[in-house]
This record gives C-alpha cells, structure tokens and sequence, in this order.
C-alpha cells in the first residue's frame, strides 16, 4: 500500500514542481503505508512526516529506529511528528528521556530537518525531565550526551539534594523500562510500579535540601 501512495504522491509533487521548481511538499508515512515501500522510490521533493515512536512499548520504540532509518536511505528530508508524548497515558510519573533524546539524535544526522510533536499532556510534576531533555536535544550545538544534560538537570535544579533525584529519576527510567517490556501499556506500568521505592528517594531529596528553600519547593513538586 506504501507504493501505491507514494505513486500518487509523486505524481502530483511531479506537476508541482515543473511549475514552481524547488517547491516541497509533505506527505504522512502513515499509518497502513508507514512501511517503506517495495519498488516505488519519493520524489526528491517530498518531505517524509514519519509518525513512528511510542515508548509505552519497547517493541514499538526499536521498531520506530528502524523504520526511520529504512525511509531515510531515500535521501529525502524526514520530519518527525510522533504521538510518542503520550507515553504511557495514565497520570503517572515516568521517565523515557533518554530513549527519546537519544533517538532525536540519531535521526538528527539521517535527514532530520523538523519534529512537530503532539500529546504533550502538560504533567510537568510526572514527566517535567522528558519535556526539558526534549526541547534541549532540539538546541543542542555542542553535541552534549543526555547524560550530560541530565546532571545539569538535577544539579542545577535540585542543589543538595541532586543525588536524591538522580536516583529518583533513574528509578523512574528503569520502571518505564520495565513497564515497556511487559508489552501491556498502562496495564504494565502498574504491574512493575514501586511506589516505596519512589518515596524513599523523595524523601532523602527533602532531608538533603533542608534550608535550600527552592530546591525544596522543587522537591515537593516532583512529590
């Protein structure tokens, strides 16, 4: 199916641009036609506005790796517009930064020229990191690593009580990892969740921050 909307794409970006030469168009890789197709190749034209990336399942996100890069071998500009935000959908803390920034960065040098990403649930308190290493990865002309970035975070966010939240965090990265694993979306995130283990790093982060007023406010956000 991919082929058959890709030939109706290419002729319509074939009569555009023999008007207006150096025009783009996009189209979707969407849906039934987000495999790469079999014979037909795009038109150099056309810009590639990939939809894959869901980190609620593991099998979905190293699929999206591999997808992306499949269509990027056409040479065609790719813009990545996933629903991966979402995550897992609930109101609960979690942590796929890392997965994200990473694959960010890995698309970046395959034809990457632009995101648009939706889902943004706003839940700051429960996925703040996932947002800032996000918009980071986007302004990033030193090529720092995520770890880099994430020690910044916590460092320059948190004062005392950055170690607390590193475990914190890393806690929270390993639950979604796990959770993703289990293949069974929300389902398996509250299979795997340990809230006590969530607490015991928050609380070490408020002795730890004890007379840092904004550290502590800071704190009792993520609680």
């Amino acid at each position: 199916l991919t082929d058959r909307v890709l030939d109706f794409s290419n002729r319509i970006a074939a009569l555009v641009t023999a008007e207006c030469p150096g025009k783009l168009l996009s189209v979707y890789v969407y849906s039934d036609y987000v495999h790469p197709p079999v014979t037909v190749k795009p038109h150099p034209s056309l810009v590639l506005l990939s939809v894959s990336g869901e980190y609620a399942s593991r099998e979905q996100a190293n699929w999206a790796l591999d997808n992306i890069s499949a269509w990027s071998r056409f040479g065609n500009q790719i813009l990545w517009r996933p629903n991966a935000l979402i995550g897992f959908t609930p109101t609960v803390p979690q942590n796929f930064a890392r997965r994200m920034f990473n694959d960010l960065e890995t698309f970046k040098v395959n034809n990457l020229v632009g995101t648009d990403f939706d889902c943004n649930s706003h839940q700051w308190a429960g996925r703040g990191l996932i947002f800032y290493a996000l918009a980071k990865g986007h302004i990033n002309p030193d090529r720092l690593c995520y770890d880099d970035i994430f020690d910044d975070y916590c460092r320059a966010g948190f004062g005392k009580a950055a170690e607390a939240v590193k475990d914190y965090f890393n806690r929270l990265e390993k639950l979604t990892e796990d959770a993703a694993a289990t293949e069974k979306g929300f389902a398996g995130y509250f299979d795997v969740l340990d809230i006590g283990s969530l607490e015991a790093c928050i609380e070490r982060a408020r002795q730890a921050a004890a007379g840092d007023k904004e550290a502590l406010s800071r704190v009792e956000f993520l609680a």
